[in-house]
Protein backbone atom coordinates (compact mmCIF):
# COMPACT_ATOMS: atom_id res chain seq x y z
CA UNK A 1 0.00 0.00 0.00
CA UNK A 2 1.45 3.36 -0.98
CA UNK A 3 1.87 6.26 1.40
CA UNK A 4 -0.92 8.22 -0.34
CA UNK A 5 -3.38 5.33 -0.01
CA UNK A 6 -2.50 4.79 3.69
CA UNK A 7 -2.90 8.53 4.34
CA UNK A 8 -6.29 8.58 2.58
CA UNK A 9 -7.52 5.55 4.58
CA UNK A 10 -6.31 7.18 7.81
CA UNK A 11 -8.07 10.46 7.04
CA UNK A 12 -11.29 8.60 6.20
CA UNK A 13 -11.12 6.77 9.54
CA UNK A 14 -10.55 10.02 11.46
CA UNK A 15 -13.42 11.69 9.57
CA UNK A 16 -15.74 8.80 10.41
CA UNK A 17 -14.88 9.00 14.13
CA UNK A 18 -15.42 12.77 14.20
CA UNK A 19 -18.71 12.52 12.29
CA UNK A 20 -20.02 9.74 14.53
CA UNK A 21 -18.98 11.45 17.75
CA UNK A 22 -20.71 14.66 16.62
CA UNK A 23 -23.89 12.72 15.90
CA UNK A 24 -23.77 11.03 19.31
CA UNK A 25 -23.24 14.34 21.06
CA UNK A 26 -26.19 15.87 19.23
CA UNK A 27 -28.41 12.97 20.34
CA UNK A 28 -27.10 12.43 23.86
CA UNK A 29 -28.98 11.01 26.80
CA UNK A 30 -32.08 13.01 27.62
CA UNK A 31 -32.13 14.49 31.09
CA UNK A 32 -34.92 13.42 33.41
CA UNK A 33 -36.67 16.48 34.76
CA UNK A 34 -38.52 14.78 37.62
CA UNK A 35 -36.87 11.81 39.28
CA UNK A 36 -39.54 9.39 40.55
CA UNK A 37 -39.60 9.22 44.37
CA UNK A 38 -39.50 5.41 44.21
CA UNK A 39 -40.68 2.37 42.28
CA UNK A 40 -42.73 -0.80 42.59
CA UNK A 41 -40.62 -3.89 43.38
CA UNK A 42 -41.62 -7.54 43.50
CA UNK A 43 -40.58 -9.99 46.20
CA UNK A 44 -40.69 -13.77 45.93
CA UNK A 45 -42.56 -15.47 48.80
CA UNK A 46 -43.86 -18.84 47.57
CA UNK A 47 -41.97 -21.37 45.48
CA UNK A 48 -43.30 -24.87 44.71
CA UNK A 49 -41.17 -27.78 45.88
CA UNK A 50 -40.28 -29.18 42.47
CA UNK A 51 -36.94 -30.95 42.08
CA UNK A 52 -34.67 -29.02 39.73
CA UNK A 53 -36.69 -25.77 39.83
CA UNK A 54 -34.91 -22.48 40.50
CA UNK A 55 -36.54 -19.05 40.32
CA UNK A 56 -34.95 -15.64 40.58
CA UNK A 57 -36.44 -12.16 40.25
CA UNK A 58 -34.43 -9.90 37.96
CA UNK A 59 -33.84 -6.35 39.06
CA UNK A 60 -34.84 -3.61 36.67
CA UNK A 61 -37.68 -1.31 35.78
CA UNK A 62 -39.85 -3.24 35.18
CA UNK A 63 -38.61 -6.33 36.95
CA UNK A 64 -38.30 -9.68 35.27
CA UNK A 65 -38.26 -13.30 36.33
CA UNK A 66 -35.78 -16.06 35.50
CA UNK A 67 -36.90 -19.68 35.69
CA UNK A 68 -34.44 -22.56 35.47
CA UNK A 69 -35.62 -26.15 35.44
CA UNK A 70 -33.44 -29.27 35.41
CA UNK A 71 -36.08 -31.96 35.82
CA UNK A 72 -37.03 -35.19 34.06
CA UNK A 73 -40.63 -34.18 33.26
CA UNK A 74 -42.02 -31.34 31.19
CA UNK A 75 -42.77 -28.13 33.13
CA UNK A 76 -45.37 -25.65 31.84
CA UNK A 77 -45.64 -22.01 32.91
CA UNK A 78 -49.19 -20.74 32.59
CA UNK A 79 -49.98 -17.32 31.22
CA UNK A 80 -52.20 -14.44 32.28
CA UNK A 81 -55.38 -16.23 31.20
CA UNK A 82 -54.32 -19.74 32.26
CA UNK A 83 -53.06 -20.51 28.76
CA UNK A 84 -49.85 -22.52 28.28
CA UNK A 85 -47.14 -19.85 27.97
CA UNK A 86 -43.72 -21.54 28.34
CA UNK A 87 -42.74 -25.18 28.18
CA UNK A 88 -39.46 -26.45 29.71
CA UNK A 89 -38.22 -29.89 28.62
CA UNK A 90 -34.98 -31.73 27.80
CA UNK A 91 -34.58 -29.75 24.56
CA UNK A 92 -34.79 -26.30 26.17
CA UNK A 93 -37.59 -23.75 26.49
CA UNK A 94 -40.45 -23.27 24.03
CA UNK A 95 -42.94 -20.38 23.92
CA UNK A 96 -46.54 -20.42 22.74
CA UNK A 97 -46.49 -17.44 20.35
CA UNK A 98 -50.27 -17.18 20.59
CA UNK A 99 -50.12 -16.66 24.36
CA UNK A 100 -51.54 -13.40 25.68
CA UNK A 101 -48.62 -13.31 28.12
CA UNK A 102 -46.05 -13.69 25.34
CA UNK A 103 -47.50 -10.72 23.47
CA UNK A 104 -47.80 -8.63 26.67
CA UNK A 105 -44.19 -9.31 27.67
CA UNK A 106 -42.62 -8.39 24.33
CA UNK A 107 -41.24 -5.03 23.28
CA UNK A 108 -42.85 -3.18 20.38
CA UNK A 109 -39.98 -4.29 18.10
CA UNK A 110 -40.49 -7.95 19.04
CA UNK A 111 -44.26 -7.67 18.52
CA UNK A 112 -43.70 -6.35 15.00
CA UNK A 113 -41.65 -9.48 14.11
CA UNK A 114 -43.94 -11.98 15.86
CA UNK A 115 -47.03 -13.07 13.97
CA UNK A 116 -48.75 -14.51 17.08
CA UNK A 117 -49.64 -17.67 15.19
CA UNK A 118 -50.03 -19.80 18.32
CA UNK A 119 -47.19 -22.13 17.44
CA UNK A 120 -44.57 -23.41 19.87
CA UNK A 121 -41.18 -21.90 19.08
CA UNK A 122 -37.88 -22.43 20.86
CA UNK A 123 -36.63 -19.40 22.82
CA UNK A 124 -33.77 -21.11 24.68
CA UNK A 125 -31.63 -24.16 24.03
CA UNK A 126 -30.73 -24.26 27.72
CA UNK A 127 -32.87 -25.06 30.75
CA UNK A 128 -33.34 -21.39 31.71
CA UNK A 129 -35.39 -18.49 30.44
CA UNK A 130 -36.01 -14.96 31.72
CA UNK A 131 -38.74 -12.50 30.71
CA UNK A 132 -40.51 -9.32 31.79
CA UNK A 133 -43.78 -10.71 33.07
CA UNK A 134 -46.71 -8.25 33.28
CA UNK A 135 -47.80 -9.90 36.54
CA UNK A 136 -44.81 -8.29 38.26
CA UNK A 137 -46.14 -4.79 37.55
CA UNK A 138 -49.08 -2.65 38.60
CA UNK A 139 -51.48 -1.16 36.07
CA UNK A 140 -51.48 2.14 37.97
CA UNK A 141 -48.73 3.75 40.02
CA UNK A 142 -49.45 3.66 43.74
CA UNK A 143 -49.48 6.75 45.91
CA UNK A 144 -45.88 7.49 46.92
CA UNK A 145 -44.96 6.80 50.52
CA UNK A 146 -41.86 7.54 52.59
CA UNK A 147 -41.73 3.89 53.67
CA UNK A 148 -41.76 0.52 51.93
CA UNK A 149 -45.46 -0.36 51.56
CA UNK A 150 -47.24 -3.48 50.26
CA UNK A 151 -49.34 -2.50 47.23
CA UNK A 152 -50.36 -5.81 45.69
CA UNK A 153 -49.60 -9.45 45.04
CA UNK A 154 -48.54 -11.50 42.04
CA UNK A 155 -48.78 -15.15 41.07
CA UNK A 156 -47.50 -17.30 38.19
CA UNK A 157 -48.88 -20.85 37.99
CA UNK A 158 -46.60 -23.68 36.90
CA UNK A 159 -47.32 -27.37 36.43
CA UNK A 160 -45.42 -30.57 35.84
CA UNK A 161 -46.87 -32.76 33.11
CA UNK A 162 -50.22 -34.25 34.19
CA UNK A 163 -50.26 -32.48 37.58
CA UNK A 164 -52.32 -29.63 38.97
CA UNK A 165 -50.76 -26.17 38.74
CA UNK A 166 -49.00 -24.68 41.77
CA UNK A 167 -48.04 -21.02 42.17
CA UNK A 168 -44.81 -19.11 42.22
CA UNK A 169 -46.03 -16.07 44.17
CA UNK A 170 -45.03 -12.93 45.95
CA UNK A 171 -45.93 -9.38 46.88
CA UNK A 172 -45.51 -6.03 45.19
CA UNK A 173 -44.13 -3.18 47.28
CA UNK A 174 -43.73 0.55 46.84
CA UNK A 175 -40.02 1.17 47.49
CA UNK A 176 -39.07 4.81 48.10
CA UNK A 177 -35.82 5.91 46.51
CA UNK A 178 -33.06 6.31 49.09
CA UNK A 179 -31.69 9.85 49.38
CA UNK A 180 -28.21 8.47 48.61
CA UNK A 181 -29.41 6.59 45.53
CA UNK A 182 -28.36 8.24 42.26
CA UNK A 183 -31.18 9.33 39.95
CA UNK A 184 -32.11 7.02 37.08
CA UNK A 185 -31.14 8.34 33.62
Amino acid sequence: MTYAVRRCVGLLAIGTVVLCSGTAAAHGVEEIKEVPPGRVVADLETLPEIDGLRVMLLDGVPQGILVSYHGDRELVVQGLEGEPFLRFDADGVMVNTGSVTWRASQSAAMKARDNGDGQWKQVSGSSSYGWMDPRLRLDQAPAPSAERTAVGAWQIAIALADEAPTPIAGRLYWQPRASTEPPVH
